[in-house]
């Protein structure tokens, strides 16, 4: 089975995502608001830990609370596992200046992280063109490679509803070729925004 199929049939045959439960969200997140005000962190992290099940994955924002929560309950160990999370989202964080966090940054367990944050914090220096596109209006939102297809890359286009595949240009060319992934016609409804290669499985994640 070819990848491509692959993807058509992962988009076709997974079920849609049942629906945040936004009431319930907000109710949930009010009830964290009074806890914290009263201190109460165990009674806190459940509800933190429930708010999580209602996200559809964790977010920044999330992992920050629930480290500063598991410090005020003491375990130091879970909150460098949340903080390490976030610092492989490529983000970077002013532990130190965080009440909640300070003591993180005495800890030897959380030193990996804190250099993880810290060379998240650098600046990218010289940035080459690979090449440009050769479609002037693609409109690209997203950009995955792909490792089953050497120097290839895959963009999601907004404004075409649909996913190209992006071979980088020979020696002394500045524009790279593209060509069209046939995706399936329930696929190309909406503009087509973050797109994912999973060489595990062999297969292309996108989302519209």
């Amino acid at each position: 089975m070819t990848k491509l199929l692959r993807l058509c049939l992962v988009f076709c045959l997974i079920p849609p995502a049942v629906a945040m439960d936004r009431a319930h969200f907000l109710e949930l997140n009010q009830q964290a608001t009074e806890l914290r005000k009263q201190k109460d962190w165990p009674g806190l992290l459940k509800v933190m830990i429930e708010i999580g099940h209602e996200l559809p994955g964790d977010t920044p924002r999330y992992l920050l609370r629930m480290a500063s929560v598991e410090m005020h309950l003491g375990h130091t160990s879970e909150a460098v596992k949340w903080m390490a999370k976030y610092a492989s989202m490529g983000l970077t964080y002013d532990v130190a200046a965080d009440e909640d966090l300070s003591p993180l940054a005495k800890e030897d367990s959380f030193k990996g992280t804190a250099a993880k944050l810290k060379e998240n914090a650098k600046p990218i220096h010289k940035a080459e063109l690979a090449c440009t596109l050769p479609l002037p209006n693609l409109m690209p939102e997203d950009l995955t490679f792909d490792v089953a297809s050497p120097k290839a890359f895959v963009v999601s286009s907004i404004q075409h509803h649909t996913l190209y595949r992006v071979s980088l240009p020979p020696v002394r060319s500045t524009e790279c070729s593209i060509s069209e992934l046939p995706l399936p016609v329930e696929a190309k409804r909406w503009p087509a925004l973050a797109v994912a290669a999973d060489s595990r499985r062999n297969v292309l994640w996108m989302t519209s």
